[in-house]
């Protein structure tokens, strides 16, 4: 992944760290990818690749494959198995991926090791801000989120969640878009 030289690195470090541990911070991290002097940008194979730069250990966790089954399933067969990896892994995120998944939210969110949750809407599904009752859910379990949003998004997500313990991940299509968020962003909050 290729990072552009950014004066205050340390700092922004030290706030994604300090998310990590859930302390409350100024301002809300956003993760922009936005074209660099009309270089190509290649995506992130993984979501998770915005992350691998920090203290500690860090994983996603997911099953995808538990859409398909009852929470009872989900509740014997998997969530034990997420359970130990927040044991012995710091910092954990578990990418809940699309409606049918949401049944087995009350589950992850009881889970005292799981730091955050990734919630994605899903193909066909509606955007990010639409789902506010849902990340407010996650937000009252204490948990971390990672969002992934478009740009006209965010600020609808800022004014109707907190803003503490949230990640804001999203495209600008150019450079002078992202600092003119960014801008924005600090008015909102």
């Amino acid at each position: 992944m290729e990072l552009i030289y950014k004066d205050d690195w340390d700092e922004a470090r030290r706030r994604i760290d300090a998310w990590w541990e859930g302390e409350i911070i100024d301002r809300v991290p956003i993760k922009i990818t936005a074209p660099i002097q009309k270089r190509e940008i290649k995506k992130d194979k993984s979501w998770s690749l915005s992350m691998d730069n920090l203290k500690g250990y860090f994983t996603d966790l997911q099953s995808d494959s538990s859409c398909l089954i009852s929470p009872k399933d989900f509740n014997e067969l998997i969530l034990p198995s997420i359970e130990q990896q927040t044991e012995w892994i710091g910092r954990t995120m578990y990418h809940l991926d699309g409606p049918d998944a949401i049944r087995h939210l009350d589950s992850l969110l009881s889970l005292p090791k799981l730091s955050g949750i990734q919630w994605i809407p899903g193909a066909g599904s509606p955007p990010m801000s639409e789902w506010i009752p849902l990340l407010k859910r996650i937000q009252k379990a204490g948990k971390l989120q990672h969002l992934i949003c478009q740009k006209g998004e965010v600020r609808k997500l800022l004014r109707e969640l907190e803003p503490e313990g949230i990640l804001l991940d999203t495209i600008c299509g150019s450079m002078k878009e992202a600092i003119q968020l960014i801008s924005e962003v600090r008015r909102w909050i």
